[in-house]
């Protein structure tokens, strides 16, 4: 007698007629994922609208944040400002200088100046280098103006004037308020001087602006820059040099609304679903059509 192992009371249905997912729901699935993630950064990534007006405001002084360093001992060098008002301030008192010596480290960007590595050869001071570095926040006449970095006068003659290398790095150069989406076209650059007693002019059109959104309203400045050659009568030194832009733009940070995202995303996946369901089923009517002619043919 034979023993039934296993019994099965339920029929099951052939292989081929159980239902499978057809290439169009694949395809369908796969772009309606790759679309969720790029719409769902945009959602989460704000955009800025720009628009240009006019410069009505009125302001005494403006913030200057300053970051520069000097390949040449601090006592060859002395740092200042200038403006058309006749206003002449020496920021040593304002600013934090500190030389750079023995085996102080020179910032990675210094590498980036034309012949810089050429000229230096490495990211570490000598024993016997010592170079100077002017760091800090002050606050000058809004009105066209002028910072310097140049040889230090001495009895009517430069400092060591045979000697100063004005060979340099800009760490950070920039107006008003820090806003971290802002570039600054200075910041993080450096120049490698040919030779020495070499002078340096950067002309700054400054450009007020105004950033809003998310519940912050920042007042600040743009600046695109030029780099001119020096006058030979002046003292070797870095010399920059700015005025202001008869207009201001205004920078407003937005992100969509969830609703408008989720509506977005409704018509973006109906188009996918609606064009892939159309392309595959013209692709079957013409197959249809292909094997109906054969057919024929053969009969």
């Amino acid at each position: 007698m034979v023993q039934v192992r296993y019994f099965d009371a339920f029929p099951k249905e052939e292989n081929f007629r159980l239902p499978r997912m057809s290439p169009s729901t694949v395809v369908f699935f796969i772009l309606t994922l790759i679309v969720l993630w790029l719409e769902s950064t945009t959602f989460m990534g704000a955009h800025q609208d720009s628009e240009f007006s006019v410069h009505k405001g009125v302001a005494d002084t403006f913030q200057v944040n300053f970051d520069v360093t000097v390949a040449a001992p601090c006592l060859q060098l002395e740092v200042g400002s200038s403006d058309v008002s006749g206003d002449r301030l020496l920021m040593g008192r304002l600013l934090d200088i500190r030389p750079l010596r023995g085996d102080d480290e020179v910032p990675s960007f210094f590498l980036i100046g034309s012949g810089w590595t050429s000229q230096f050869g490495h990211t570490v001071l000598g024993p016997e280098e010592e170079w100077c570095r002017f760091s800090g926040i002050f606050n000058t006449n809004r009105v066209r103006g002028q910072i310097f970095i140049r040889a230090a006068p001495w009895g009517g003659r430069l400092k060591a004037a045979a000697a100063l290398n004005t060979s340099h790095g800009i760490n950070e150069l920039s107006f008003g308020p820090y806003y971290p989406s802002m570039q600054n076209p200075l910041d993080e650059t450096a120049a490698a001087a040919p030779s020495l007693n070499q002078g340096y002019f950067y002309k700054l059109n400054l450009v007020p602006t105004v950033v809003q959104g998310f519940g912050v309203e920042m007042f600040t400045h743009q600046y695109s820059v030029e780099t001119l050659p020096v006058n030979p009568r002046v003292l070797p030194g870095i010399y920059f040099e700015y005025d202001f832009e008869p207009i201001s733009v205004t920078l407003t940070d937005s992100r969509m609304s969830f609703f408008q995202w989720l509506f977005r995303i409704a018509n973006i996946v109906g188009g996918l679903k609606f064009g892939i369901s159309w392309f595959l089923r013209r692709k079957a009517d013409q197959n249809a059509e292909d094997i109906h002619d054969e057919f024929d043919e053969k009969v």
